[in-house]
């Protein structure tokens, strides 16, 4: 699923994730969305509904086009975009 060309990043802001790291997460967001404005849509959901699914890992969960990922961190959530944008190319 992709926002138009752009990444879809979505930083899940339930009570969990916005506790153990979600804060930070939007913190980051909001510091790059006008860096990566072009090639990354940032957004903040108020729950993924993801600590109840088994396998995905612990909070904060952040959904990349689609796909979401458990326990990120902001060097993580860098990395990530980072590895997703160069493959575009």
């Amino acid at each position: 699923m992709e926002y138009g060309n752009k990444l879809r990043v979505e930083i899940c802001c339930g009570t969990s994730c916005y506790i153990l790291g979600g804060r930070e997460l939007l913190d980051f967001s909001q510091a790059n969305e006008a860096e990566l404005a072009d090639q990354v849509e940032f957004s903040a959901i108020p729950c993924l509904e993801a600590c109840s699914t088994d396998n995905l890992g612990e909070a904060p969960f952040v959904r990349i086009n689609g796909v979401v990922i458990g326990g990120m961190t902001v060097l993580k959530l860098r990395a990530t975009i980072e590895k997703a944008l160069a493959e575009r190319r």
